[in-house]
């Protein structure tokens, strides 16, 4: 048998195993029903109770849910409960909303727990709920973002007037969205040789989500991924990411909020130290990489330089010189 027939006989293979797939499962089409929502008591079902407080923040305001001019089949697809289970269990043991107030220094949601929830949650609504036929999220309307964010409302007791709060949710709408869609597109590339083997292996749940469908994943394969303009943004961001020295090991977690997090260990974490802390293995006590470690050793020289300086010309001693360092 010619290699030609090995690989037409395993295309076909290919394809026949994954429409057989699409029959016995329902898990792309139709999309799945909304999660159910949490159940609070009734008189805390549409705000939180007043005067509440907790580690996540405190103090509470009436909420707004807004007036909309879509159609309820546009609504239909981006307002709802779309929660996540942390989220949830928080919000039951609470008995109430989860209050979120920004922190104007730091234009950080105000308590560590509170911004990660918040942040989840945005990451959670965006990917369900965004539209895929769009570039980006700059190309979504304002009236669709802000119908999106109304389903933060169920869960947090959020301004969504605000303009902090307002800006601070579309930011990671934005980033979440184009991090999402590259996962999207590096799922599609494994198959871009064979355009009808992609159209008909759409990412696993785990990427592609509960709720999204199979003519959304067509339309991507379709339309998208061969769009000239956006085949050029893929192409700068890959060549953007080349020129990126080193990542850093702090997660999802804003470097403030790193910290925040170490002064209630305890410790006394200044810019440096915290951006050494971000870029050096975890128990391995290694740097991730030479660039990262030249510079964090860059900055010590320069930090303990300045030091010395001014215990010279003050007469301080060295070991109570501290200097206030920031990340301008």
């Amino acid at each position: 048998m010619s290699l030609q027939l090995k690989m037409t006989l395993t295309r076909a293979a290919t394809l026949r195993n994954n429409k057989n797939k699409k029959k016995e499962t329902s898990t792309l089409l139709p999309p799945q029903p909304l999660e159910q929502p949490c159940q609070l008591p009734q008189q805390q079902s549409t705000q939180p109770q007043q005067g509440t407080s907790s580690a996540l923040g405190g103090g509470s305001h009436q909420q707004d849910e807004g007036t909309h001019t879509q159609t309820s089949s546009q609504r239909k697809n981006t307002r709802g409960r779309t929660v996540g289970a942390g989220t949830c269990d928080v919000v039951k043991k609470r008995k109430s909303l989860i209050p979120i107030r920004m922190d104007p220094s730091q234009k950080l949601v105000a308590t560590i727990e509170a911004q990660k929830l918040f942040v989840s949650e945005i990451g959670l609504i965006t990917r369900n709920k965004a539209p895929l036929n769009v570039l980006g999220m700059k190309k979504v309307s304002l009236e669709m973002k802000k119908d999106m964010a109304l389903g933060l409302q169920f869960m947090f007791d959020v301004d969504l007037t605000d303009p902090d709060i307002w800006k601070f949710i579309t930011d990671h709408m934005h980033s979440t969205y184009k991090e999402w869609k590259a996962k999207l597109h590096r799922h599609y590339k494994q198959y871009a040789s064979d355009p009808d083997l992609a159209r008909e292996t759409p990412p696993p749940e785990k990427i592609f989500g509960t709720r999204r469908t199979l003519e959304e994943w067509h339309y991507l394969v379709d339309t998208l991924y061969t769009n000239e303009q956006y085949q050029k943004r893929c192409k700068t961001n890959a060549e953007n990411r080349k020129k990126k020295e080193f990542d850093h090991t702090g997660g999802s977690r804003p470097f403030l909020k790193h910290m925040e997090a170490a002064r209630e260990k305890g410790e006394n974490p200044t810019y440096i130290s915290n951006w050494n802390n971000m870029h050096i293995l975890k128990g391995k006590s290694m740097w991730i990489n030479e660039a990262a470690e030249i510079k964090g050793k860059k900055m010590n020289e320069e930090y303990e330089k300045a030091k010395q300086q001014v215990a010279e010309s003050s007469g301080t001693p060295l070991d109570q010189v501290t200097l206030p360092i920031h990340n301008n």
